[in-house]
């Protein structure tokens, strides 16, 4: 009994076996390779030619592999295929192959090259859907004649069904503007899962695109509605090493895409992003960390973010912005941006190639920046700072267009007092349409030389300062030498750290020169103290210095060649000349008398130890 069960065991397997290996040789071979080039012709709206026979393989599963795909009229030798591919594959049923209906499932395309062009009249070379494509659609199925006007997801669902579709290394090239170079997507790989007409589409694909690595991935919600121009829910994930990008709204696919949803983005590097992007940057400039997130709304060539939360290396703000992408200009930007704390510098460094200091101005800075983005930003803060000086309630703006950038403080306390400032970068120069300027008013002048670490016996007060600057040669040429302004410098009730009046006379009684550091240790308290120069190549010219006591007057006249930190200038130190409303003739007379003559003295060599010399008294010989 045993040795028959066993025989009638071995031959039902020996029959199963001769059955699954005979399976191939029972299905129409011309059969599957018909009704496999009509199912990718359905589905992709175009004719589909390829080369030899269907090959049929059961291990590991069931699938049929086609060699040297083409999708697309192949007779005009006047257009690009669609698509080509190195092989096209499938699941199949074998035993609906079998009853001659095969049933087809997980495509899988190795080595595709696709074309795909799309019009500005929003009408595309591929996909048969009202959204893209203008005029009919033609099924080899039906022979169904769809008007784009009348598309409706179950139009749609009559032919278009992409089931689930893996790609292996494919490339993909994309033209936006006819007549341009094509945009190359290479090292596609990925999956498209699409189980049924009212599930989900999801996505998961990596490519390289202009030599970074990208990875997108995703759901849409309703993709036949998508596909007809209706606006559906969609989860789009973005990443790579310098920009990531998490979008999550409805979307609507039309001549332009719509948008309309949230949307967190971040980059290490804009000047890695601008670069990406086509943009002209050198390598040496710092554009800088940016993290953002926002409700954003419009298109992608035209977008509002409200909401937004916009992280700047560590500057944290909220506010609006808007976003355009015109034809014929560079990307703009402008909106309302208000943060707790904000340090300008990195600020700025983050859209604009500032130099870290004045001294890399010529070597560092590069106006093509001008040409590459647009900003129009209004700032405010509770508190900010532009390297060492700290600022409270800021109100500031910036400009950049193609010609000019501009920064300015229009309000900020500082030092007890209020600070305004502007700084513009042009590409003629500064006299092309820009200056650096900066003005305040009853701020602590003390505290801001000791800021900014400036040593030597210098006014410390309240006071009031202008300073304004500009260059006749174009900034990537510009040097000390080629500025030209002014300085103004206004101060009341304050001292001079560091200087003895006294001392200086009884030095200059008894020797040839002396220096600033033989006089330290006492200081000078002062009524007012005024200082008028302009300056040009280098040099400022010193029309009005002039400090006065309760009794004395200090002046000075000459030139500061700042540009070699030096100085040649002749001081007057005597009374303190009396106001001529106060006094009598016979008291002016007798002041006069009494008053002895004024001390005059060089000043020369450098900052911030000069050396003093009293004129050289007469020899009668």
């Amino acid at each position: 009994m045993l040795k028959r069960l066993s025989m009638i065991v071995a031959v039902m397997f020996a029959i199963s076996a001769m059955v699954w290996f005979a399976l191939p040789y029972m299905v129409s071979t011309e059969l599957v390779r018909e009704r496999f080039k009509t199912e990718i012709s359905n589905v992709v709206g175009h004719p589909v030619t390829f080369e030899s026979n269907p090959k049929i393989n059961l291990w590991p599963r069931a699938n049929i592999e086609l060699s040297n795909i083409t999708i697309g009229d192949i007779t005009d030798s006047n257009t690009d295929a669609l698509m080509q591919a190195d092989i096209f594959s499938a699941d199949v049923s074998l035993l609906s192959a079998i009853l001659g209906e095969p049933n087809f499932s997980n495509y899988k395309l190795v080595r595709p090259s696709i074309n795909f062009e799309l019009y500005p009249n929003g009408s595309s070379n591929w996909l048969p859907s009202k959204s893209i494509l203008s005029g009919t659609i033609e099924t080899q199925k039906s022979n169904l004649q769809i008007d784009s006007a009348s598309v409706s997801p179950d139009n749609l669902r009559e032919f278009l069904n992409i089931g689930n579709l893996a790609i292996e290394g494919g490339s993909l090239s994309v033209i936006t503007n006819p007549g341009s170079e094509p945009e190359r997507i290479t090292s596609i790989n990925g999956q498209i899962v699409w189980t049924g007409d009212d599930t989900p589409l999801d996505f998961n694909l990596s490519a390289i695109l202009r030599g970074q690595e990208v990875t997108l991935d995703g759901r849409n919600e309703m993709p036949l509605s998508f596909l007809a121009g209706e606006n559906v829910a969609v989860n789009v994930n973005m990443k790579s090493d310098m920009f990531n990008l998490n979008y999550i709204g409805d979307i609507e696919l039309g001549g332009q895409v719509f948008i309309m949803g949230n949307v967190i983005a971040d980059s290490p590097s804009v000047r890695r992003v601008l670069e990406w992007s086509g943009s002209e940057i050198i390598p040496g400039a710092a554009l800088g960390q940016v993290e953002f997130e926002a409700e954003v709304s419009g298109s992608l060539n035209a977008a509002k973010f409200n909401d937004l939360i916009i992280r700047i290396g560590d500057n944290r703000g909220l506010g609006i912005l808007d976003f355009t992408l015109p034809d014929d200009a560079p990307p703009m930007i402008n909106g309302t941006l208000a943060f707790n704390n904000l340090d300008i510098g990195t600020f700025l460094r983050a859209f604009t190639p500032i130099p870290e200091s004045s001294e890399d101005i010529a070597d560092t800075i590069d106006t093509r920046f001008l040409k590459q983005v647009g900003l129009d930003l209004r700032l405010s803060a509770q508190s900010a700072n532009f390297g060492p000086i700290e600022m409270s309630n800021l109100a500031a703006g910036v400009q950049v267009n193609q010609e000019i950038a501009t920064f300015n403080i229009g309000d900020a306390n500082a030092y007890d007092g209020q600070i305004f400032a502007k700084v513009s970068i042009s590409e003629k120069g500064i006299d092309g349409g820009g200056e650096i300027s900066f003005s305040s008013r009853g701020i602590n002048l003390g505290d801001v030389l000791e800021t900014l670490a400036i040593n030597g016996p210098l006014p410390h007060g309240v006071g009031n300062i202008d300073l304004k600057l500009r260059s006749e040669t174009p900034l990537w040429a510009t040097t000390v030498s080629d500025i030209k302004g002014s300085i103004s410098v206004d101060m009341s009730e304050g001292e001079i750290p560091g200087l003895d009046l006294d001392l200086i006379k009884q030095l200059a009684e008894k020797r040839q020169f002396f220096t600033l550091g033989d006089i330290e240790g006492g200081s000078v308290s002062f009524e007012t103290s005024v200082l008028r120069a302009e300056i040009d190549g280098g040099v400022a010219q010193i029309e009005t210095a002039e400090v006065k006591t309760s009794d004395q007057m200090l002046s000075l006249s000459g030139i500061v060649p700042f540009a070699k930190g030096s100085l040649a200038l002749l001081a007057t130190l005597g009374n303190k000349p009396t106001d001529e409303t106060e006094i009598t003739d016979n008291d002016a007379a007798e002041a006069s008398i009494l008053a002895p003559p004024p001390l005059s003295l060089f000043v020369g060599g450098s900052w911030p130890n000069p050396i003093m010399s009293p004129p050289i008294p007469e020899i009668d010989f």
